[in-house]
């Protein structure tokens, strides 16, 4: 009898252990990052000359992102969630005048792996400039092929692709 039992006891720990090794592993995975941070990112210049001055900006972000798999377990596509905490662009020359975006602005990307394909949706930025309203507001979607770095389609406001730098430079000199 105590036999049985003892039988009856490794062969249920033998079958719990090799449906849970039977199992598929999973096709997703999520991973949430510290929030991100990047101080004096130059953004682009202003001026020619002596009176020329660098635009800089000052970006942190909490970032998240959902990784799913196909069978084989190859990377087929990436969903990334950036929800903007800090966004100031301002002079390298005169830094204590800045631009500050919205803060909690979201973007969503979706990356298609085997095209090379970035499909984004903001609002990305949304920076208000005092006594002019916004300026550089992106609350489009785009389409954006990794290998050639070229926008193949954008809808909406998409200010930093198209956007006017002067006045921004104009408010920031």
């Amino acid at each position: 009898m105590r036999n049985r039992m003892v039988v009856a006891v490794v062969v249920a720990m033998l079958l719990a252990a090799t449906v849970g090794s039977a199992q598929e592993p999973s096709r997703t995975e999520k991973i949430a990052y510290p929030q991100v941070a990047f101080v004096g990112l130059y953004m682009w210049t202003c001026g020619e000359g002596d009176t020329a001055f660098n635009i800089m900006n000052d970006l942190s972000y909490i970032y998240r992102e959902t990784n799913r798999y196909d069978k084989t377990g190859t990377l087929v596509q990436t969903i990334g969630h950036f929800t903007i905490t800090l966004d100031a662009l301002y002079n390298d020359k005169k830094p204590s005048i800045k631009v500050y975006g919205i803060p909690g602005e979201h973007q969503i990307n979706r990356i298609v792996w085997a095209d090379g394909v970035n499909y984004g949706k903001g609002p990305s930025y949304d920076y208000v400039l005092p006594g002019q309203g916004p300026v550089f507001h992106n609350a489009g979607n785009f389409t954006y092929q990794l290998s050639s770095g070229v926008y193949l389609v954008f809808h909406g406001p998409n200010d930093f692709i198209t956007g006017d730098y002067a006045t921004v430079c104009e408010y920031l000199k």
